[in-house]
């Protein structure tokens, strides 16, 4: 039908969107109050030739959560339930 073709326009255009891959470091629920820890960075870091992030690689492993992740990227901390999402700060305390 019309309009569905894919172009190579339009594949040109969605490889160079850039997108947030979120990576669970701490899965919630009941057994954490409902709070996640996520690592967040570009889901098409390897394929832009983006170098290792060694630091978050590590961070991952430690999290037991062994992943590749390239180019920059943060970590967030947040609170969601069935009914209620907000984002959370780091506290040193």
């Amino acid at each position: 039908p019309a309009g569905t073709e894919v172009t190579e326009d339009l594949l040109s255009r969605a490889v160079g969107m850039t997108l947030v891959e979120s990576v669970p470091l701490m899965s919630g629920g009941p057994h954490s109050g409902f709070i996640h820890v996520n690592l967040y960075c570009d889901d098409k870091g390897q394929m832009k030739n983006l170098p290792v992030n060694p630091r978050a690689v590590s961070f991952a492993d430690v999290c037991g959560k062994p992943s590749q992740i390239y180019g920059d990227c943060f970590i967030g901390r947040i609170y969601e339930d069935a009914d209620d999402f907000y984002r959370l700060d780091f506290k040193l305390e």
